[in-house]
């Protein structure tokens, strides 16, 4: 299975292949949503995971949708920035499978909050950490199942990769995989620094 990296986001199709596992977007978070993450962090104003169960995939509605929904952080600085970004990245994504929208959520944590290696049952999922450190994933070679099939969790030592600063990724997962396969095997980072994580799944 091959990982692909790129700063251009006309290789998101690309996840769509059957030898596909990761496409990672790097350079794709402007630093005015960095800046408005961390403010999502000093205000703690995340204290519970936000979400958006639709958001359209058509710019305009989105752009209603999104504003209205989050009303609590209009005054934080950048906020106008992320919107327009996240708008972006919605239309984008749903565009990979033809869909009419997606959901969005957005999450502060100071704690891992999936530690386990892991595979997604969705067919693609977004995942972009807008402030501390990124989501780390595990290529399909180094993969191993215990004998119930579930992930093992003792990887081979220095298998364990990990999302660069400002990359936005797509991970494949079991919905999409081809037959037998996983999808992305991924966790947490073992880290106690503040986080926020956005994802994106397709709505139904």
């Amino acid at each position: 299975m091959q990982t692909l990296h790129s700063p251009h986001q006309a290789l998101l199709p690309r996840i769509l292949e059957r030898d596909v596992e990761l496409v990672e977007i790097t350079q794709a978070v402007p630093a005015d949503v960095v800046l408005f993450a961390e403010q999502l962090i000093a205000s703690r104003a995340l204290a519970a995971a936000f979400q958006l169960p639709w958001l359209s995939a058509c710019r305009d509605s989105a752009r209603q949708e999104l504003n209205s929904g989050c009303e609590a952080f209009h005054g934080l600085a950048g906020y106008n920035a992320f919107a327009a970004w996240a708008v972006d990245w919605a239309g984008a994504f749903a565009a990979l499978h033809d869909a009419a929208g997606v959901s969005l959520r957005m999450t502060h944590a100071r704690r891992p909050t999936c530690p386990r290696l892991h595979a997604d049952g969705v067919t693609a999922r977004l995942i972009a950490t807008l402030a501390g450190p990124g989501t780390e994933w595990l290529p399909a070679a180094a993969v191993t199942l215990d004998e119930d099939g579930r992930v093992g969790q003792s990887p081979p030592a220095g298998a364990v990769k990990q999302m660069q600063p400002a990359s936005v990724g797509i991970f494949k997962g079991q919905a999409l995989a081809p037959a037998g396969a996983l999808g992305v095997v991924h966790r947490s980072p073992d880290s106690n620094k503040d986080r926020v994580v956005f994802t994106l799944d397709i709505a139904h």
